[in-house]
């Protein structure tokens, strides 16, 4: 028997594991794809979450906020701080405000589906800082 037909004998079959190892990749691929969305809709809303409570300790005049107050009810947020500075401050060494400034950090724990096979959890955290209304 020649070395060639030696070699193709052993093939048959080997169509079908690639197709399935290939289709294990896009698998994984779409997945990840879809995860990345819904880490991006997540840190979207906890920032939506955090100018909520800004807008509503700025419009009033509150030096606190609870996470009701973030309205955001398509994931539960919790307000990690938030508090005034009634004398004039500045947002992060920005403009200086006479009145003061309210800032708020909005955190949400995301139950990622891979961080979940790694035992690791993915925090996403915002902070809005919005001048307080005389």
């Amino acid at each position: 028997m020649s070395a060639a037909r030696r070699l193709c004998r052993g093939q048959a079959g080997v169509a079908s594991i690639e197709g399935a190892i290939v289709l294990l990749a896009y698998t994984f691929l779409i997945f990840g794809i879809m995860e990345l969305l819904y880490v991006l809709f997540a840190y979207s809303t906890v920032v939506r979450g955090a100018e909520n409570a800004a807008r509503y300790a700025m419009v009033h005049n509150a030096c606190s906020v609870t996470a009701d107050n973030a309205d955001v009810a398509v994931i539960p947020v919790t307000i990690v701080s938030s508090g005034c500075t009634k004398a004039p401050a500045s947002c992060q060494g920005g403009t200086a405000y006479p009145t003061g400034v309210f800032q708020v950090t909005v955190a949400y724990t995301f139950p990622s589906f891979f961080t979940r096979l790694l035992a690791a959890e993915l925090p996403i955290q915002a902070t809005v800082c919005v001048p307080l209304v005389s």
